[in-house]
């Protein structure tokens, strides 16, 4: 039963309280562990902490773009040698984003990762051989992982504080992101549609697994690893897709899957890791092909064609392409004919077989008109003028 909003502010404020007077009072390491459920929440205690221990040096370790399966090698890496040696109880690290290292993806398989085993291994390095006060800022669901995997730790861990925010002041009903912005890249409204969405998901309370939630956690993650994406925040995209992919497996939810397999595909190709965008591309493939969507398997063999095609596979990516064509005009999709035999093109002109190339471009400047694809019809044309003026050097 959720409190009444009073009662959650008098609890907020006297946890604040007893955090600050732990803080203030220690005089050997310990690790702190405080759960939130929006970013703005997290930054508003954040905030009075700084204030009320003005004479504490903070320090922030932000790991949430980072896979980390050891957070005392984190420490190691991130912080100066002279830190770790000459760092008292009064400095505190703030650690942020462990809870996106929970999953892994490992041959091919999202599994648990070892964070939290070797955070267990490791407990007594954080109380006895790290100088500093840890803070570690997360959520619920990591704090019961915690608590269920890494038993010997969790009886070394004092102080554990749980900070909410009041319902009255959260929004009430999902937020409809139906339409997507023009512009990519870190525009200020989409930085405010990534807060509201990330607000969004710290409301979903992790503890409850029905699959009314679990849906709602998987629309708000695969939502925001597109937002990321298209913010060129891929790191952040990953680990949004990677968590939202294994909760799609609680549901055995196959669409589900085979969707967030192919925009981690679209994600590690622009990053050009081929071998994971291959990967995740092949997986969404024999998904799509289990259910015999012939739409969809004919993009994920046009998004294979672009992997080879990156990798100068000559053949491979002709193949595919070839591919993604034939299913393609099985569905009477050719409105996704023009990219790929565009991409035939390019694939022709790398390889200097001109009149091959300006072959394509006029098949995929047909389908361009014909769908007043207006953007990818300018490109065509560039292509198709850049052909022509090779040509003629080539005469000449």
């Amino acid at each position: 039963m959720a409190l009444p909003q009073t009662d959650r502010q008098d609890r907020n404020r006297q946890q604040v309280e007893q955090l600050t007077y732990v803080l203030r009072n220690r005089h050997k390491p310990t690790v702190v562990l405080i759960t939130y459920d929006t970013p703005q929440k997290r930054g508003e205690i954040h905030q009075q902490l700084r204030e009320s221990l003005a004479g504490s040096q903070f320090n922030p370790l932000n790991l949430e773009s980072v896979s980390v399966t050891s957070l005392v090698e984190a420490f190691k890496q991130n912080l100066s040698a002279y830190f770790l040696r000459n760092a008292d109880p009064s400095c505190i690290v703030n650690v942020f984003g462990l809870e996106n290292s929970l999953i892994e993806l490992k041959n091919g398989q999202l599994q648990q990762s070892q964070l939290i085993p070797s955070m267990n291994f490791e407990r007594e390095l954080f109380f006895r051989e790290m100088p500093f006060t840890t803070i570690i800022w997360t959520d619920r669901y990591f704090l019961q992982q915690l608590g269920q995997s890494a038993p010997d730790l969790w009886g070394w861990i004092t102080y554990v504080f749980e900070f909410s925010t009041p319902e009255e002041e959260l929004d009430q009903e999902p937020l409809p992101y139906r339409e997507r912005f023009l512009k990519k890249g870190k525009i200020r409204e989409r930085q405010h549609r990534i807060d509201e969405l990330e607000a969004k998901l710290q409301q979903i309370p992790v503890d409850d697994q029905s699959e009314r939630n679990l849906r709602d956690r998987i629309s708000l993650l695969r939502l925001l690893g597109q937002e990321y994406q298209e913010q060129f925040a891929f790191d952040e995209a990953v680990q949004r897709l990677k968590i939202a992919l294994g909760l799609t497996e609680k549901l055995d939810d196959s669409y589900g899957q085979a969707n967030l397999h192919f925009l981690l595909g679209d994600c590690f190709l622009v990053r050009r890791q081929f071998r994971d965008a291959e990967q995740h591309y092949v997986h969404s493939r024999s998904i799509f092909m289990e259910m015999n969507d012939a739409s969809n398997i004919g993009r994920c063999y046009h998004q294979l064609g672009r992997v080879y095609q990156e990798q100068r596979k000559w053949n491979e990516a002709l193949a595919h392409y070839r591919q993604a064509i034939d299913w393609n005009q099985k569905t009477g999709n050719e409105f996704e004919l023009g990219s790929t035999y565009h991409h035939i093109g390019r694939v022709y002109e790398e390889q200097a077989h001109l009149t091959k190339a300006m072959d394509q471009y006029r098949i995929a400047e047909k389908y361009a008109r014909q769908f007043d694809q207006e953007y990818e019809l300018s490109v065509i044309r560039e292509s198709i003028l850049r052909v022509r003026q090779k040509q003629a050097d080539k005469v000449d």
